[in-house]
């Protein structure tokens, strides 16, 4: 995810949904830029990430620690995805990210189980 194999310019949309926050912010970094490279001006990017409210449940219900700032695993033999690495952040940290972007959308919505919030945006390369 942040090496894409496309030119840059090359599409209108990139959608990318439960999957960019797997990683530390420096590789989240990375994916925002090369999100950034393969978009054309004007193209958006709809996503997801993950919201920092969520920590403390995480922290409740699993053995987890934090691996680098916003970076937390579940200590776990499972094969889970929570055994690799997941990014949280605030809104204002997910402003800072997609700094070049323009943002349409920002809400934070829960998904199919209680406490299961994501934050679902809609940004447009300038």
């Amino acid at each position: 995810m942040d090496q894409l194999p496309f030119a840059n310019d090359y599409f209108d949309h990139v959608l990318s949904w439960n999957v960019i926050y797997h990683g530390n912010h420096n590789i989240l970094i990375y994916t925002v830029n090369e999100i950034k490279r393969v978009l054309k001006p004007g193209g958006t990017f709809h996503g997801t990430m993950l919201p920092k409210k969520r920590i403390d449940l995480l922290k409740s219900e699993f053995d987890c620690k934090e691996i680098s700032t916003n970076t937390w695993i579940v200590n776990s033999d499972s094969e889970s995805d929570k055994a690799h690495p997941h990014y949280y952040c605030t809104a204002n940290e997910l402003t800072s990210i997609f700094k070049d972007f323009e943002f349409n959308r920002l809400t934070m919505q829960e998904h199919d189980k209680p406490n299961s919030w994501h934050w679902h945006l809609m940004v447009e390369k300038l």
